[in-house]
């Protein structure tokens, strides 16, 4: 340990001595009567630890203030000591070359530390407030070369410079605490802190009991700014979000697209740094004119305001790793198509993955990115087509501006810039109100695919002033939408719903399958070598139906593809359910039964043209239906037989065997059960006909 400087108050007999120990940290020891009063190690330079240390010394006034003297005039002749020059280039007095002072200054004015995945930081105090700068980074060179200038007043050179830096990243990698970072929104111990990025570093402190404006000093987490990134304004209480829909074109009539904004809004304000969280992707898509880019700007400005807020689409995924290495939200405009690549990363960017790449300049290093973040586009057309990446979307769709009802963009801009500190607020209530909703727990039967995103969005929507159950039901319909979006997107998914309307059940191989898809196409005079997006192969086939399964399921379409295979291969059934008809008769008096379905048989199959017939009373016979006049009519025997429909329905392209009859017949009985149903022609009897056509099991199947 070596000694430093030491000085006695003149209005006690306390005496204060600097030593530097082992590892060249600054050991302040204050003495009495030759006694240790208080020893630790503080940064000189930083007034506060002054402070602090004169405090735990429990001096009078007048003591503390000499105390305060005498520790600041030690922390300049420090400095001045290891600054002094001489007459060799790059050394001081004491023989310390310039890299070595400014080390020596940032182990003085800085905590250095590094987080998890390894990068170098250090928070240095700055006019009473920490800020936080990547080692590496250009703001902290800045800062320390003009730390150097300010002790010293000579210049450091972009070489001794990076000597410093790189001793520093070292000892911040081996020496310094392991501390995590983060962009924007972070939380800890159960309440979220939110950086507002402006010059003071403030934060806004959110907790179950509401929010409130803190000073970085204040703050439990560590936040990192890229550069782009735009202050918040400070959010003001009493606002009301009716502010915000009147600058969006959400249409009126629609109920469902308002709910869903506001959760992904507020969604964005959920960390994922604690347990994890699923960021669902807001797509927006509209006409020319129908305000799609102003509304993405303002929705991205209420949460994480940039100097670029709409981008192009990243050329590769290293692009969008380091776009989500620099700010909370990913923002891109007027996208006409999104890559596989790019679909699949922006996955990964959802709901958890990380991207690697081998590290510039070097021949082995793999650089990591690992983050979560909500994702916002838009464009005319829906570019959002894969089906895993529709399963993490929420569409949106707006009307066209009739042109006397546009605004100017001046005229736009004044009315956000007003209304975004009110709006500010009301999200960062409905944000408390959601930790404490959160901690009471979130009840619902079933659960979608972005679990987290729901449960975090129900909590929240009292606050938003919805009514419970307003959001979910919202939710729900947008992901039939873009459901519906998958199943038209994919020629696959759009031939299998159509045959198994037909059809209803498939059973056999994924061979059979496609050699059935496939004659379907070329029966159409299509051939599938030369349509975008067929498979070519059974194993491609297979790849596209386990891609698109969640989306034929929600069609009505089940589908079982086992992980072994059979006899003949693998195998796959796809079956489609069908709605059961009601059989009970009808009450409202000569309202005639819902018929069945009838059909019109295949070429090869025996069954011509078959009519439904209903029974009723003597009295009330009468034509309910015309006749098609190309259609044959078979009667039942009997004086109250009549006529209801006519054939009016095709039959798909599935086999039947030759003679197979299906007769489908209803009858109404008078109160005494008096008139018998009669069987002709070998049908058989109405009640066992009634029961089989409600059993699944007869239905028809086709076997490839």
């Amino acid at each position: 340990m070596s000694h430093i400087y030491s000085a006695s108050l003149l209005r006690s007999k306390t005496t204060i001595e600097i030593t530097r120990d082992e590892r060249g940290k600054v050991v302040v020891t204050a003495r009495r009567n030759n006694k240790s009063l208080f020893c630790d190690t503080i940064t000189l330079t930083r007034s506060k630890n002054r402070a602090d240390f004169i405090k735990k010394l429990k001096l009078s006034d007048e003591e503390a203030d000499e105390a305060g003297s005498l520790l600041l005039q030690a922390a300049d002749e420090m400095a001045t000591r290891k600054t002094e020059p001489t007459d060799q280039e790059g050394q001081t007095g004491e023989g310390f070359t310039i890299s070595q002072v400014l080390i020596a200054i940032a182990e003085e004015c800085a905590e250095l530390f590094h987080d998890s995945g390894g990068d170098r930081y250090a928070t240095i105090s700055i006019n009473d407030h920490k800020e936080t700068y990547k080692l590496a980074s250009s703001d902290f060179k800045d800062w320390l070369a003009g730390q150097l200038y300010k002790l010293q007043g000579k210049a450091a050179t972009g070489d001794k410079i990076s000597e410093a830096v790189t001793v520093l990243r070292a000892k911040a990698r081996y020496d310094g605490p392991e501390i995590e970072t983060h962009v924007r929104v972070a939380e800890h111990a159960g309440k979220i802190y939110v950086d507002l990025c402006n010059d003071k570093w403030q934060q806004v402190e959110i907790s179950e009991s509401g929010w409130k404006i803190i000073q970085s000093d204040e703050s439990a987490v560590r936040f990192c700014r890229a550069k782009g990134m735009l202050p918040l304004p400070e959010p003001a209480r009493g606002g009301e979000l009716r502010e915000l829909r009147e600058l969006l074109n959400l249409p009126a009539e629609d109920k469902d697209n308002w709910p869903v904004v506001l959760g992904w809004l507020v969604t964005a304000f959920k960390p994922c740094n604690i347990e994890g969280f699923d960021y669902p992707l807001l797509a927006i898509h509209g006409e020319q004119g129908s305000a799609k880019s102003s509304a993405q700007r303002l929705l991205r400005d209420l949460v994480d305001p940039n100097k670029a807020t709409l981008r192009s689409a990243p050329k590769e995924e290293r692009d969008l790793a380091i776009g989500a290495q620099h700010g909370r939200i990913i923002s891109y405009d007027n996208l006409t198509y999104l890559s596989e690549p790019l679909s699949n990363a922006l996955c990964r960017l959802s709901t958890g993955g990380g991207i690697s790449f081998r590290a510039l300049y070097t021949d082995d290093d793999e650089k990591i990115f690992e983050a979560q973040r909500p994702v916002i586009l838009n464009g005319i057309a829906e570019v959002v087509t894969k089906s895993d990446l529709l399963d993490r979307a929420i569409l949106i769709y707006l009307p066209q501006i009739a042109k006397k009802k546009r605004w100017k963009k001046r005229v736009l801009n004044k009315k956000f810039t007003e209304a975004r500190p009110r709006i500010l607020g009301v999200l960062m209530d409905a944000v408390s109100a959601g930790l404490d909703e959160l901690r009471k727990g979130v009840e619902l039967e079933e659960w979608p695919r972005m679990s987290d995103f729901a449960e975090w969005a129900i909590a929240c929507e009292k606050a938003l002033g919805f009514e419970n159950g307003t959001f979910i039901n919202a939710y729900e319909r947008n992901i039939q939408r873009a459901n519906g979006l998958a199943i038209e997107a994919s020629p696959i998914a759009t031939e299998i719903d159509a045959m198994l309307t037909e059809c209803g059940i498939f059973e056999g191989t994924k061979g059979g399958l496609l050699k059935a898809l496939n004659g379907r196409l070329e029966a159409r005079g299509e051939n599938p070598k030369n349509k975008k997006g067929w498979p070519g192969s059974a194993r491609s086939l297979g790849a596209k139906l386990k891609e698109i399964a969640p989306n034929l399921r929600r069609n009505g379409i089940e589908v079982d593809i086992p992980d072994t295979p059979g006899r003949d291969g693998y195998q796959v059934i796809l079956n489609k359910s069908v709605k059961k008809e009601s059989t009970e008769p009808s009450k409202v008096e000569k309202d005639v039964h819902n018929v069945h379905n009838v059909h019109t048989a295949n070429n090869g199959s025996s069954l011509d043209r078959e009519h439904v017939r209903e029974h009723l009373k003597t009295a009330e016979t009468g034509n309910v239906h015309s006749q098609t006049p190309a259609a044959e009519c078979e009667h039942l025997v009997g004086e109250h037989s009549v006529n209801v429909h006519a054939n009016v329905h095709t039959v798909s392209h599935c086999k039947n065997k030759a003679g197979e009859r299906c007769e489908h017949c209803e009858h109404l009985f008078p109160p005494d059960d008096s008139h018998p149903a009669e069987n002709t022609d070998g049908l058989r009897p109405m009640h066992e006909v009634l029961k089989d056509l409600n059993d699944p099991t007869h239905r028809r199947r086709v076997r490839l």
